[in-house]
């Protein structure tokens, strides 16, 4: 649950890695629990999502991003905003 133009509304929407639900509709989710048991094909698709989008977050790969634009910006002695991913840094 959370609103659609948030941050995570944003991933949920686009990336689909589970359910997403607005704060009006609560009931929906106890809908959703109670029949899940019948969906596992939509259950193991969110599973691959959810993970998929688990590796995306990787605080390794983005440590390593970060690592990678500092280095460069130590070495060439100034900021280039082309060195931080857009994906990363917004």
């Amino acid at each position: 649950m959370c609103d659609a133009d948030s941050p995570l509304g944003r991933e949920m929407l686009t990336e689909e890695p589970g359910p997403w639900f607005p704060w009006d509709r609560l009931d929906a989710v106890s809908e959703l629990l109670e029949g899940i048991a019948a969906q596992q094909e939509r259950f193991l698709t969110w599973r691959q999502k959810a993970l998929r989008r688990g590796d995306y977050h990787d605080r390794d790969r983005i440590i390593g991003h970060f690592a990678a634009a500092i280095r460069a910006i130590a070495d060439a002695g100034r900021v280039d905003a082309t060195l931080f991913p857009g994906d990363i840094v917004r």
